[in-house]
């Protein structure tokens, strides 16, 4: 796990001695001069260094906005929106249909799974008869729980058909 972050950090370090090589536009020289000249003046170094930072910064994001907002690539975002807003179109138009469609057929549907229901409740109902010797209380307990719930259910699902 430590060889992992180390391995990271190193890698953040090296991408940002890059970034800062490319868009530094002062050379080691200047950067000294710059000190000498603060230390004359009283200033403290990191106020230099912290110039040189931000301007290091203002020269990356003017570099970004020139490489990524040029003309080429306004024209290719411009000609792939219309496709885009295209796509969008026919998304929506497709997930309508199906959900209008799925309104149209949920009554079928929850029929079936009426059906469905009541077929498994009777199953169940088939066994739990096989195991009344066994415990008889427990077992009129259950059904009474299970003709409950299927009671539940099948009102649910009559509830949403009529809506």
């Amino acid at each position: 796990m430590f060889n992992k972050k180390l391995l990271l950090i190193a890698s953040w370090y090296i991408l940002w001695g890059l970034v800062a090589s490319k868009y530094n536009k002062k050379t080691p020289d200047e950067l000294n001069n710059d000190l000498i000249e603060a230390r004359k003046s009283w200033k403290k170094d990191i106020d230099v260094y912290l110039d040189n930072f931000i301007e290091t910064h203002k020269n990356l994001l003017d570099n970004f906005k020139t490489e990524v907002f040029s003309d080429k690539n306004k024209e290719i975002f411009n000609s792939k929106k219309e496709e885009l807003f295209n796509l969008l179109d026919d998304y929506k138009v497709k997930g309508e249909e199906l959900l209008w469609e799925l309104k149209v057929k949920w009554k079928d549907y929850s029929l079936e799974v009426k059906d469905k229901l009541e077929v498994l409740y009777k199953e169940k109902i088939n066994e739990l008869d096989k195991l009344k010797d066994q415990a008889p209380e427990k077992i009129e307990k259950v059904k009474e729980n299970l003709k409950e719930t299927f009671d539940n259910f099948k009102k649910d699902i009559e509830t949403k058909i009529k809506k």
